[in-house]
């Protein structure tokens, strides 16, 4: 049974042992985490020195660990990790009425191993 409005949840099967988090899941930005190693490699084959993107805007830290189980955060981090030798990642605060930052890559200059901004 269902009424107006309201919003159906899915019941999940489990055994003897087993334990449900008490955290709520964001699908979407779970996908859109898991989804960043991939959207990185391909902006470090398609682009230049001078570009740039900005990959993920919101808590990154608190984010990953609401929304990822442990081996999936940690496959994240390390993944990025190996991305670390063909971009530098930078923050950048966003304002304290919105919250949050923007997290940004720019692609490592290959001769110089400096940046161009």
């Amino acid at each position: 049974m269902c009424c107006a409005g309201s919003q159906r949840s899915e019941l999940i099967k489990i055994k003897k042992g087993d334990y449900i988090m008490s955290k709520d899941i964001d699908i979407q930005l779970k996908k859109q985490i898991l989804d960043i190693p991939k959207v990185l490699k391909k902006f470090i084959k398609n682009s230049g020195n001078d570009d740039h993107i900005v990959y993920y805007t919101g808590n990154w830290g608190q984010d990953l660990s609401d929304n990822l189980t442990e081996k999936q955060e940690e496959r994240i981090r390390k993944e990025l990790g190996k991305l670390s030798s063909g971009l530098y990642f930078y923050t950048r605060k966003l304002p304290d009425n919105v919250g949050g930052y923007h997290y940004i890559a720019y692609p490592r200059d290959e001769q110089t191993d400096g940046i161009c901004i």
